[in-house]
Order: structure tokens, then sequence, then C-alpha cells
């Protein structure tokens, strides 16, 4: 909205004021198009001893009682004495939404305790593609924000805005799509859970080179994450050749495969 003509001149103790308006982030999507990141909040919590005053020990233990099912290491005493001799709040814990909702009636309005909400861009699911989502997350993290707009208001003695006097629209970015399918992802990982032991699947679409899903048993996601990108495991040996001649690769330790169709 824009409005034109002579300019305002603020009334009495009005006066005008900028304010930035930021559009919501965009989404992460896979390859058949449900959303695999979406913008949201974490919540952070800490313990402001000064805040507590008196009630620190009771805030402290009711605060344990909560969080227990999320740490079950703290300890009231503890905890208090650690509030009372810092000189700033303390960090209690990180919580999505849905954990806070679980702690909020029981903690979220004691003396002391401060919640913070962070805006963050999350999983839709856990186990979809762990590894593989948290690379696409610090990839696309910059390219997500949109252009912010603005707005010019005037503003009365307490603060309040009375009127919005010119305004700019901001600009969300659109959303990115990522090559993997869920379908796709989700069958690998009932291909390699069937293994029993640790294994990995990384499949190649022919027709275009382009990695399709790469799914690990927990076994192996305990130990150092794949490497595809600029080396190969020992055992193999591998070469590129120009177009129209064929290329070979012997591998020490061959596994039959079930024919699968391409993508």
């Amino acid at each position: 909205m824009e409005r034109h003509g002579t300019a305002p001149q603020p009334r009495g103790a009005q006066t005008f004021a900028l304010r930035a308006d930021s559009p919501r982030r965009a989404s992460v999507n896979e390859h058949s198009g449900s959303d695999v990141l979406v913008p949201g909040y974490l919540y952070h919590y800490t313990l402001d001893a000064k805040a507590a005053g008196g009630q620190l020990f009771p805030t402290a233990k009711a605060v344990v009682d909560a969080l227990r099912r999320f740490d079950d290491t703290l300890d009231p005493q503890q905890l208090a004495e650690r509030a009372s001799s810092s000189a700033t709040p303390i960090d209690l814990i990180t919580l999505r939404q849905s954990d806070r909702d679980m702690v909020s009636a029981a903690i979220g309005s004691l003396p002391g305790v401060v919640v913070t909400p962070q805006a963050e861009l999350l999983a839709t699911d856990d186990s979809f593609a762990p590894e593989i989502i948290s690379q696409v997350k610090k990839a696309v993290a910059d390219d997500l924000d949109g252009a912010a707009g603005w707005r010019v208001v005037s503003v009365n003695q307490n603060g309040s805005d009375i009127d919005v006097l010119n305004e700019v629209p901001g600009a969300p970015a659109p959303s990115i799509t990522i090559s993997l399918d869920r379908a796709v992802q989700d069958a690998a990982q009932g291909a390699v859970n069937t293994v029993g032991r640790k294994a990995m699947i990384v499949a190649i679409k022919p027709s275009t080179g382009r990695f399709s899903p790469s799914r690990r048993t927990a076994p192996q996601m305990r130990t150092a994450p794949p490497r595809r990108r600029g080396s190969t495991r020992p055992g193999r040996r591998s070469r590129s050749l120009p177009r129209g001649r064929r290329s070979t690769a012997t591998w020490r330790h061959p596994t039959r495969c079930s024919p699968a169709r391409a993508r």
C-alpha cells in the first residue's frame, strides 16, 4: 500500500517510526512435493536467580520435575546453587513446540524461568534421511528468507502504532525442492533394515546421474558419515573414459542385488 500527497505531520505527542516486516521463511520439499523442512520455533529455557528471588529453590525443584523426561541428570539443589552463583541466567534446555507444550503449564510462568522463542528451520520427520536433510538445511538456510518489507507508522506517546502512513510488503522466497523422493527413500530404508548388520544403499538415477536414496542401518549410522565425493573405498578401482568407450570398475567383494527399474 502506498499513499501519495502532502507528507503528514505528527499530531501532538505523536511521532513517526519505521517498522521492518520480514516475510515467512520458505520451506524445503522433497521430489514428490511434501515438506521436509519448514519454518518454526524452538524454545530456549533459562533460569534467572535474581528474578526468582526467594522462590529460587521451589522454582528449581519444579523445573527439575518438569524436565526429567528430557534430562534425568538435573538436581534441584545443584541447579539452584549454579543459578545463584551466576551473574547471568543459566541455560536449561531448548525444546520443540510439542515438547514445550508438555511443560509450559508446569514451569512457563514460574518466577525466574525465562522462555525465549528462536526462529528455526525444522525437519517434519526426524527419521527421513536425517544426515542428508541436515546437510540440506546448512546449504539452503540463507536462501529461504526472502526480502523484508517495511512500514512507516505514526506512534502515540505510549509507543503504540496509530496509523500506517506508507507500506511496502515483503517478498517471500520460493520454496526449494530437493531430488530425494520420499517413497523411494522409505523403500531404501526398509531394504537396509532387513540386513541385520552394517549396510548402506546409494542409488543413482541413470538418466540424470543424480543421487536418489541413501540409507544406512543404525549400526552404520554410528560410524563415520558416508563419503560420496572425491574418494573411493579401499579395494575399488575406477576410471572415467571418453564418451563412446566402456568404463571399467573392479569390486573386491561383489554383492548380488535384485534388479530394479530406475525411476
